[in-house]
Order: structure tokens, then C-alpha cells, then sequence
């Protein structure tokens, strides 16, 4: 029992101490943007452009995943995208061609926007539609241009969860397994959700 008391006795120091290096930084930031006669000086550097937000209503949802991308274990992100994805088209279970255009826009957008930041903009949905596009892709099937669009992401040889070996577009992979009928169907619903 005193290990529990003395464990709350204690919890109320850590939010004290980082408010007290928030201040401490804060004034630190302030002396620091001063010039010799006092007056306020803006610092004049680079800003990165920062990751476009998630929306806030549905930023929960995807935890998991940005969680499995900020640490770069892109083999478990696939794998929950591929469970969100269907999760959002159909509840579970197995996607068909009808349920691709079944996932919210705002969802489809949120998951292609993680994959983004995370990758440096080199995965995500957006990023397949454009290089499935380029080849001639559309929404109807065509034998060529999905054998073309497999080759380009390096599908056919199996799946690279590696930033720097993988090719441009390669992940998520929405659980591709065989002849990829479908993603003419992904693309033209990311077009129509804006991405």
C-alpha cells in the first residue's frame, strides 16, 4: 500500500517541473530575440513547412497509424491501412469494387495525408494516382496499364517496407495480391475526393 501512496505523493511533481522548463524557455526565447538596446527582434529563419493536419473529428481513428509511421514501421501501417480502408468502406471484412466508393472522402484524405508527411511525400494514395494516371490509367480496367502501374511500384517482386529501397508510390499497398483491378477504382475515387 505505501508504494501506491508514495507514487501519487509524487505524481503532482512531474506537471510542476514541465511547466517550470516551459516558463524557463519561455524567457530564455525572449532575451534571446532582444537586441543590445531591448528591443524585440524576429528572428529571420527558414520555416519548414509544417505536416497538413488531420481533421480533428476523426484524428482518433488514426492513432494507430501514425503511430506505426512516426516510428517508420511502414509493414504495420500497410497492414492498418488496409484495416481502416476497410473499416470505413464496409465495416471489415472483404472489399469489393462497390465499397472502394463507399469511403468518406475525409477519411481517404486523412490516411493519404499521413502517409505523406511521414514519407516525405513519397507514399500515399495521392501519389499512386498520379503515377497511375501518367501511365493512362482510368477507372476501366486495362490489362497493360495495371501490368505497367504493378511494375512501376515494384509490386510484382513482393513488398519493400523501407523508405530508402522502395520505389516512389510502393506503399500503402491496399492489400494488393494478384491482378490489381481495382485500384482504377481507388484512383478515380481519390480524384473524385479531391486528392
Amino acid at each position: 500500500m505505501s508504494d501506491d501512496n508514495s507514487g501519487n505523493k509524487q505524481s503532482w511533481i512531474i506537471p510542476i517541473v514541465v511547466a517550470t522548463i516551459g516558463a524557463i524557455s519561455a524567457i530564455v526565447v525572449a532575451l534571446i530575440n532582444q537586441d543590445g538596446n531591448g528591443n524585440k527582434v524576429t528572428p529571420k529563419l527558414p520555416s519548414p513547412t509544417p505536416p497538413s493536419p488531420i481533421p480533428s473529428s476523426i484524428s482518433l481513428k488514426y492513432t494507430k497509424l501514425e503511430e506505426l509511421l512516426e516510428v517508420g514501421d511502414w509493414q504495420g501501417a500497410d497492414h492498418e491501412t488496409d484495416r481502416l480502408i476497410l473499416e470505413t468502406a464496409n465495416g471489415g471484412g472483404w472489399l469489393r469494387i462497390v465499397d472502394i466508393d463507399r469511403i468518406p472522402c475525409e477519411d481517404l484524405r486523412s490516411i493519404n495525408q499521413l502517409w505523406l508527411n511521414y514519407s516525405g511525400a513519397k507514399f500515399g494514395l495521392s501519389v499512386q494516382k498520379e503515377i497511375y494516371q501518367s501511365l493512362g490509367g482510368t477507372r476501366e480496367y486495362d490489362e497493360h496499364i495495371e501490368k505497367a502501374f504493378v511494375d512501376r511500384l515494384g509490386w510484382k517482386a513482393g513488398f519493400i517496407y523501407n523508405l530508402d529501397n522502395a520505389p516512389r508510390g510502393h506503399l500503402p499497398s491496399f492489400g494488393f495480391m494478384g491482378p490489381m483491378f481495382v485500384f482504377g477504382e481507388y484512383a478515380y475515387r481519390a480524384e473524385a475526393c479531391g486528392l
